[in-house]
């Protein structure tokens, strides 16, 4: 039982790789499609140029420069791994009208692996996202705040939900989706990756706000 619940806690951790895969191939699709069209832009510009029409380019720049995609980056917390996740989500969160609100203070370099930390930020920030957009409300939001307190890396998502929560005997969070066997697994991961660092995760709600709380201890480490 334990070997099978491994295994199946591994593939969902590979559907999360297939799932942030799929997401990468369509933004390097959608940026090809943007360099195609930039440089046709930019013809027009020239055009503008040599025909003395200086106020028609300077308007076209100033609307090139509000939709460069360096704009949709509003993560630079110094830490390589947490800006590129953090960033990379918010592609999918623009998509889906949710806001992200960021309050981090971590130091750049943090003693935890990379590919536990994407397994809990990437798990905890998808599911946040997914519950945001479902929910009825006006404000849409998933608020992530991390920062480093007393020898532990605590990170805490909040988000606004709609469906209600489920729990089995032992108290663990039941997924709302149809395929539950499956995307349940989610905190699950992110409790395994807790709990390797001596760390635990905490689940409340508040008025249908979700409280995502993961503490990983980094003083070993």
């Amino acid at each position: 039982f334990m070997l099978e619940n491994e295994i199946t806690v591994y593939e969902q951790q590979l559907d999360l790789i297939n799932r942030n895969t799929e997401e990468q191939k369509k933004m390097m699709e959608g940026f090809r499609e943007e360099k195609h069209n930039f440089i046709n832009q930019l013809i027009v510009l020239k055009d503008s140029i040599e025909h003395g029409e200086k106020g028609k380019a300077i308007e076209e720049l100033n609307r090139l420069i509000y939709l460069l995609p360096g704009n949709s980056k509003i993560s630079n917390c110094g830490n390589s791994t947490v800006d590129a996740l953090i960033n990379f989500k918010n592609l999918t969160a623009e998509k889906a009208d949710v806001e992200l609100k960021l309050k981090i203070f971590i130091p750049e370099n943090l003693p935890i692996n990379q590919c536990d930390l994407g397994v809990v930020m990437g798990n905890a920030i998808d599911n946040a996202i997914e519950a945001a957009q479902q929910y009825d409300g006006t404000d849409k939001f998933v608020e992530i705040t991390m920062g480093v307190k007393k020898e532990a890396l605590v990170l805490v998502i909040k988000n606004p939900f709609q469906n209600e929560l489920r729990e089995d005997k032992q108290g663990n969070l039941l997924s709302t989706k149809n395929d539950g066997n499956r995307h349940g697994y989610g905190v699950k991961s992110i409790r395994r990756v807790a709990e390797k660092y001596n760390g635990e995760v905490l689940i409340e709600t508040e008025n249908q706000l979700f409280i995502l709380t993961v503490i990983m201890n980094i003083e070993q480490f």
